[in-house]
């Protein structure tokens, strides 16, 4: 119950209405109340039960069952006093999901001619459309229809134009900013009318083929970091526009976009870029985020486009960075926040329908498995479907390439795989994949959409922790020390084989996944300390030469292994974060691309091209099937806990009928003698231009060597 408030009256369910009255007022004591319709009809409440607490009695009442979503009515107590009934748990139920679920579209629609508002708030009573584009203003009334719709049109040409929904909920009037909005203006404030379809048509570029997971090499990208640093030599800095530019370089070696297309990747998976709550888009120098604080999910941040206030801007640089990296053979796949909202209290969704959107707790509380103090209910039907058209729509505008959940195991099954069905529809070939973590939200174990359920999301993938606490060790700050295979812990040869057959096995190793398209396989991202920052601790007796040598491994391991090979920027020249752990909100200076480092290690940036160009030749590093691991892949553990992956009968895969890939992560050579004259490929230095024939071989510590024939 609310401070200084005498009483408080909620409809909690369909004939249920519960009050809280003050203790200082007549000792909370009453027995009679009354429902009160503003025509003046007066129908009594019978008291069902009530619970007397410090400073609240609470009743719980039995009302009309006839009470209409969104009417006006009060509660009148014995003694006079008054409250207006709020919709409140209500809105949690299943018959109220079912009578009030709409299936039409919702948003602004905004033509030569009018333009459309159509929002769904049941329990409002009144909304009015607060419409502004220069000097001109309305004010314009809107209907109420069927689920509880409401609609209105503008007349007019208001492409450029804002708007917010003035609501009329549980007594109070929220100004609120469309749940739906396409843009808006800086930090929010009021929402903004894009006619899309009249931007200039963005080039079409003939993307080379994608037809499975597999195939995909994803590369994270922040558009602040990556091109923040002066060095990097593009004319601006940190927004849409300084990513697309090319021609830069520094000391002769390419930066920004020159370089990003120079890696060989196939899709850039781009930090959040749907608008987040605590950079100042009209100073973002003063502030950093990396965006997983969401305020609106379906409108491009601010502090990335050149003018915040202009609603058009967001849209059209967005849209023309991922128009130029398909131009330069680059897919897009956006990291998404669906799983919470920043602040619930500035949120469109509790400012239009509150108590519906998030989820909580059987007694009541706001589930927090995000640990951001609320959760999304993806289980419900408009919030799901809302999910879904916000997918749908960064396919249909901006022509999205696939999608990265963040805190995905908050989401349910039944979602995700509507996201994959509906996205599908649009773009055949769309990646949908997350963190699929058994996140502690109030919702059953076997809905979550969560690693242990991936069997029931076929096609939906997960970062694969498994694979590099293997590989790397356990990433935390609490795990500073441990290592992994390549890191130095020989004893995990076997874990290994595991980790690169994309835990899809069972036979003598750790099965998690269905087929190898479900793993995500990656040493590092924008979360935790890189990897070379957690050799400093965890191989810290070892000199800097021998690290890097490490982290060459690493990116080797990750790119031959099944599955679906995952890199961070800068991972390719040991990118370093200064020992932090967490940065999501540190200084630029902590965050950057630093480009003087890139060029001080472009050995290890040429050797992840070869790495690259190594698994788009060898097809059978990229099965699709758990049948093809199990039938062609084998493994040995050989002296020195070096491991032998061995891919037999692949000549249907690209020319080779055996493939020997050994890994030795330790600090002594390691001497192999075969059966039969093999060609060595692929070692430290990378891709061999002239392929040597070997049978005698020694491979070299910390190394990755791979042999055909």
């Amino acid at each position: 119950m609310k401070e200084n408030t005498s009483m408080e009256a909620f409809l909690d369910d369909y004939g249920k209405i519960v009050v809280y009255l003050s203790q200082r007022f007549y000792n909370g004591k009453s027995d009679r109340f009354y429902l009160e319709r503003t025509q003046g009809e007066v129908t009594a409440c019978q008291i069902r039960e009530l619970e007397s607490h410090e400073s609240y009695t609470r009743y719980t009442l039995t009302g009309p069952a006839d009470i209409r979503m969104g009417e006006a009515v009060e509660i009148v107590e014995e003694h006079g006093h008054r409250a207006v009934l709020q919709f409140r748990r209500i809105v949690q139920t299943s018959r109220f999901d079912e009578d009030f679920a709409y299936t039409g579209e919702l948003g602004a629609f905004c033509e030569e001619t009018q333009t459309r508002f159509v929002l769904w708030a049941p329990t409002a009573n009144e909304v009015q459309l607060d419409l502004r584009l220069g000097e001109k203003q309305v004010l314009l009334a809107m209907t109420r229809g069927d689920k509880g719709v409401w609609r209105t049109e503008a007349a007019g040409d208001w492409d450029g134009g804002t708007y917010l929904y003035q609501v009329k909920v549980n007594g109070e009037i929220h100004c609120s900013p469309d749940p739906y909005a396409l843009s808006s203006t800086a930090n929010g404030r009021r929402s903004g009318l894009v006619n899309w379809k009249r931007m200039t048509e963005m080039p079409q570029s003939a993307l080379p083929p994608f037809a499975r997971y597999t195939d995909a090499v994803i590369y994270e990208v922040s558009v602040r970091d990556f091109t923040h640093q002066k060095e990097c030599g593009t004319t601006t800095h940190s927004q849409y526009r300084s990513l697309c530019e090319t021609g830069t370089a520094l000391a002769g070696k390419p930066t920004g976009l020159d370089y990003l297309t120079s890696l060989g990747v196939t899709h850039v998976q781009l930090l959040p870029v749907a608008d987040f709550a605590t950079v100042d888009e009209e100073h973002p120098e003063l502030f950093y985020n990396w965006g997983y604080d969401p305020l609106q999910y379906g409108c491009p941040e601010g502090s990335y486009t050149s003018d915040p206030n202009d609603p058009r801007c967001r849209v059209r640089e967005l849209k023309q960075l991922i128009a130029t990296l398909h131009a330069h053979g680059l897919r897009v796949n956006l990291d998404v926040v669906f799983n919470h909202h920043y602040d619930i209290q500035f949120s469109a969704f509790d400012q239009c329908v509150p108590h519906y959107y998030f989820r909580t707790t059987p007694s009541g509380f706001l589930s927090n498995g995000s640990f951001c103090g609320n959760d999304t209910d993806s289980i419900k039907r408009m919030v799901r479907k809302y999910i879904v058209d916000i997918v749908c729509r960064w396919i249909e505008v901006y022509d999205v390439d696939g999608f990265r959940f963040d805190l995905m195991g908050v989401h349910d099954v039944d979602t995700m795989n509507c996201v994959v069905k509906e996205g599908r529809r649009l773009k055949p070939e769309l990646m949908v994949y997350g963190e699929g973590w058994d996140l502690p939200t109030a919702l059953n174990d076997d809905l979550k959409a969560c690693q242990r359920n991936n069997a029931k999301m076929p096609e939906v993938a997960h970062f694969n922790d498994y694979f590099r606490d293997v590989v790397k060790g356990k990433t935390s700050e609490f795990d500073v020390q441990a290592k992994g295979y390549a890191t130095g812990n020989l004893y995990q040869a076997h874990d290994m084989m595991s980790a690169l057959c994309a835990n899809t096995l069972n036979k003598e190793m750790y099965k998690i996944y269905q087929q190898p398209t479900q793993s995500i396989n990656y040493i590092e991202c924008h979360d935790n300390a890189t990897g070379w920052d957690k050799m400093k601790d965890c191989c810290k007796d070892e000199v800097r030469e021998l690290r890097v040598k490490r982290q060459k491994l690493m990116i080797a391991v990750t790119l031959v292994a099944q599955g679906v090979p995952f890199l961070q920027s800068g991972q390719e020249f040991c990118r370093t974060k200064y020992g932090h752990h967490n940065t999501y909100n540190a200084p630029d200076n902590i965050n950057q691309i630093d480009w003087e480092r890139k060029n001080r290690h472009e050995e290890v940036v040429e050797f992840t091209r070869d790495c690259v160009r190594l698994r788009r030749l060898i097809r059978a590093f990229r099965f699709a099937s758990a049948a093809e691991i199990e039938e062609h892949v084998h493994f040995e553990v050989t002296e020195g806990q070096m491991l032998l992956y061995q891919l037999n009968d692949v000549q249907a895969y690209g020319g080779y009928q055996t493939i020997k890939v050994f890994f030795n992560p330790s600090n002594a050579v390691q001497y192999v003698e075969l059966e039969e004259d093999y060609q060595l490929i692929f070692n430290e230095a990378g891709l061999l231009t002239t392929p040597v024939m070997v049978r005698n071989l020694a491979v070299n510590p910390i190394t990755m060597v791979v042999l055909v024939k």
